[in-house]
């Protein structure tokens, strides 16, 4: 291999258990380091994040040898002066459904403010630093913004002349009343500008020709979906709205969190990669079904009264709530509302605990704790995860992919706070104290879900990346090699030294029984 792909066999995992969030932006370092691009007086003594993501940096070989100095510009491997970094946080979500700790499911910005700061000392004054993600479509930013701080965060770091810029990507926002979409709007500003991306062949839809009519986005109009990912005169056609934003970045620096995913079992890397795209309906998030009739909904069933309650739901989706704006939307709303109230006069309300609706219509209606793809079985998903990375490294901004990498990419998980169990969106919160950090994405997210307890070879879109990357890199079968302040993780990470999360409860059996 060349110097740069045997640099992206090695993955930095640093870990402080009794590490924790400082509470106040801009969440300035301990002290001012050697290389600290602004004033002494700057700091704050209430932040270990700080030096613990100074730390591993240092782990990851960054300008190493003048660590220490004032010189030390650990980005400026990766990046030019006057040039564009995209830092890709995970904001998927502005509330715990659960009232526990929302760090426990987005990415902590005292994570962000290092990578930010030595972006500027790399692309200075001149270049652009944007720090942005594409939520959910049902998300509240102006909250995120709030829980995170980010306007004081941007106001602070802008007047000391860093030319960030913190945005949501989405084109397509919705409000939802008792887990029913009432008002759809559609952003047409700067930082929803995309570019679409027809991967046609190159796409990991491509084997599911026979199978794409069953395919599911975000709305209930499923045909919004499907005439993005379709067979036309014997042609595939797959379609993403990928961020203008992106395109243009010569560095982006993936920010996931360290937790389960019901749909994909792990949420690293790869998957935080689902939020370049600007629009949620050009994501096919699973296909409606049993495997047994070509979909990955659910698993399949013998018991007919199972079956028949599936169907009804399903009927009701495609043909009342598939039509927009309808008369039925309202409807649904109405008897959603009926729904949780007879809920919660049967079952108290917990305080701070929300009640997802879609849970208590399934459980309720459909009599079944699966639902939309959230099991192992999901077969859907991560081939959109894969193709957006594709995008990432491959895409242009004129919509095609070239045959080499178009941009440096450099990654580093938040995993001081981890979650697991009921990840993505309501995990329990796991006190971990990790940090991950590499230049290739698969590489990284192996070792995260080593250190998680978990199989990266069940894992499918690690599995599949890891078959495709053979066809790029003569001596994939070199070994991964860790760099670690923890003795039992340096060199590699074994099963008496990982941290034992919990998979999703849709997940458990199929880790369990492998």
């Amino acid at each position: 291999m060349d110097s740069a792909s045997c640099r992206g066999r090695v993955v930095v995992a640093y870990r402080d258990a009794a590490l924790e969030y400082p509470r106040v932006a801009p969440f300035d370092p301990p002290c001012a380091y050697p290389e600290y691009p602004f004033a002494a007086d700057d700091v704050s003594a209430d932040n270990p994040v700080y030096g613990a993501v100074r730390e591993t940096l240092r782990l990851a070989g960054l300008d190493e040898a003048r660590f220490g100095t004032a010189a030390w510009n650990p980005l400026g491997d990766l990046v030019d002066r006057g040039a564009t970094v995209v830092i890709k946080p995970n904001w998927v979500r502005h509330y715990h459904p659960l009232g526990l700790d929302i760090f426990s499911i987005i990415t902590h910005p005292a994570v962000l403010r290092p990578l930010i700061d030595y972006a500027f000392k790399a692309v200075g004054p001149t270049g652009r630093i944007w720090l942005m993600d594409a939520p959910l479509y049902d998300s509240d930013f102006a909250r995120l913004t709030e829980l995170c701080q980010l306007e004081r965060f941007e106001a602070i770091l802008r007047a000391r002349g860093v030319p960030l810029t913190i945005g949501d990507l989405r084109s397509l926002v919705v409000d939802m009343d008792s887990g029913v979409v009432v008002h759809r709007t559609h952003r047409d500003v700067w930082e929803s500008e995309s570019t679409e991306f027809d991967l046609g062949g190159d796409s990991e839809f491509a084997p599911l020709g026979p199978t794409l009519h069953r395919i599911f986005g975000s709305d209930y109009d499923r045909r919004l979906t499907t005439s993005f990912h379709r067979r036309i005169n014997g042609r595939q056609r797959h379609c993403y709205r990928i961020s203008r934003r992106v395109l243009e970045a010569d560095l982006v620096i993936s920010v996931p969190k360290l937790k389960t995913h019901k749909k994909t079992g792990v949420t690293l890397n790869i998957k935080n990669m689902i939020g370049i795209n600007t629009n949620k309906n050009y994501i096919p998030h699973y296909r409606v079904g049993s495997p047994r009739e070509g979909g990955d909904e659910f698993p399949d069933t013998s018991r007919r009264s199972t079956r028949a309650r599936r169907r009804i739901v399903r009927l009701a989706k495609d043909h009342l709530l598939a039509r927009l704006g309808t008369p039925a939307e309202r409807l649904a709303r109405v008897f959603m509302r009926g729904l949780l109230a007879m809920r919660n006069t049967r079952l108290p309300q917990r305080s701070g605990v929300t009640a997802d609706p879609l849970d208590v219509f399934y459980q309720t209606i459909q009599g079944d704790t699966y639902r939309t793809g959230d099991w192992w079985g999901n077969d859907t998903c991560w081939r959109s995860a894969l193709d957006m990375n594709k995008i990432l490294l491959y895409g242009t901004p004129e919509g095609t992919l070239n045959v080499r990498p178009v941009r440096r990419y450099f990654s580093l998980i938040d995993g001081v706070m981890g979650g697991d169990e009921a990840g993505p969106l309501a995990p329990t919160p796991r006190s971990a104290g990790v940090l991950l950090a590499g230049f290739d994405p698969l590489s990284v997210d192996i070792i995260a879900t080593q250190i998680m307890g978990l199989d990266p070879g069940l894992i499918r879109d690690q599995r599949r990346a890891l078959e495709l990357t053979h066809h790029r890199l003569a001596d994939v079968d070199s070994p991964l090699f860790v760099r670690s302040n923890v003795p039992e993780w340096h060199g590699g990470i074994s099963r008496a030294s990982d941290l034992g999360f919990r998979p999703h409860p849709t997940w458990s059996e199929y880790f369990a029984q492998r």
